[in-house]
């Protein structure tokens, strides 16, 4: 070979070299092939795909029933022992919210219920209802209810669960009906019918459709039969009810006493000592402890 013809190969094959280490370096430079850049790559992408898990549940072969903005009484039953069904419940004024098992027996819930606010899936209270702290505007509460593990399932089987935001009662008041006996009790007095009136509302003060309140009556402490429970369910938040009683045998006779029409005529009353208390299903915390109040059952002018 002439040197010619040897200088031209050189030069070729220079060139050759120079573009293969050119093409070269910029293929070693890609990051998926650093180990280091890989592992973390690698790492950055568990942590995406590991975020949703940890938030709430939002997968398709999922159905989750969204309920609306009030305390939902959910009755349903499951359809095998394998079944599960998903509610959510969407916290709009950053209220408190409530979950409660309402046929929690004395022994606890029958039913596998969790909830789930921040990722985690907790297992509901067994012995009272969860309230929880004030969220945050727009925060989503998920409520899972599946059957307990190692139980014959029983098709027939209902749960019944409360869920939404927490009540609280308020301006709780009575107005009552019968013979007037001016000063001579320090209770409330009535004879055959009492109008008792709350209004509901969430944490935040927004009155509050479902809630479920009882007025609880017992007109005679000494005989627990009289007992007498007004239930109602909020439909705007208030509640304005009317209960009727009758009449009755007086356990207590009063001294004579005047003051009713005139200072002159002397009365006399038979009566029944009892007490009355409002509650709201689902919140101990609210409602009113026992109030003393008196029937009246005979007046009489003796004098």
């Amino acid at each position: 070979m002439n040197n010619c013809t040897l200088k031209k190969t050189l030069l070729a094959t220079s060139i050759f070299l120079a573009l293969s280490g050119i093409y070269g370096s910029t293929a070693l430079a890609t990051p998926a092939c650093d180990p280091d850049t890989l592992q973390q790559a690698n790492t950055l992408e568990g942590k995406s795909t590991q975020e949703p898990t940890d938030a709430l549940t939002d997968v398709t072969d999922v159905q989750i029933t969204d309920l609306p903005d009030k305390i939902n009484s959910i009755v349903d039953k499951l359809e095998s022992a394998g079944d599960v069904k998903y509610y959510s419940f969407t916290a709009l004024r950053g209220q408190k919210v409530m979950i409660n098992d309402v046929l929690r027996g004395v022994e606890g819930s029958f039913w596998k219920i969790e909830y789930n606010i921040a990722g985690d899936w907790q297992p509901l209270p067994t012995s009272e209802p969860l309230i929880t702290p004030p969220l945050n505007i727009g925060q989503k509460v998920q409520l899972r209810i599946s059957y307990p593990a190692g139980v014959r399932f029983q098709p027939d089987k209902y749960f019944n669960i409360d869920f939404g935001s927490a009540p609280y009662a308020h301006n709780i008041r009575i107005e009552t009906e019968g013979p007037n006996t001016e000063t001579y009790f320090s209770t409330s007095t009535f004879r055959d019918k009492i109008m008792w009136a709350t209004n509901i509302r969430d944490s935040t003060g927004q009155l509050l459709e479902g809630a479920t309140v009882e007025f609880v009556i017992n007109t005679d402490d000494q005989d627990p039969s009289r007992e007498v429970t007004s239930r109602r369910v909020t439909v705007t938040g208030g509640i304005v009810e009317y209960v009727s009683f009758q009449g009755c045998s007086g356990r207590h006779v009063t001294t004579p006493f005047i003051g009713v029409y005139d200072f002159i005529r002397k009365w006399q009353a038979t009566y029944n000592s009892g007490h009355w208390r409002v509650s709201v299903r689902g919140n101990s915390s609210t409602g009113i402890s026992p109030v003393s109040i008196t029937q009246i059952c005979s007046m009489k002018i003796i004098g």
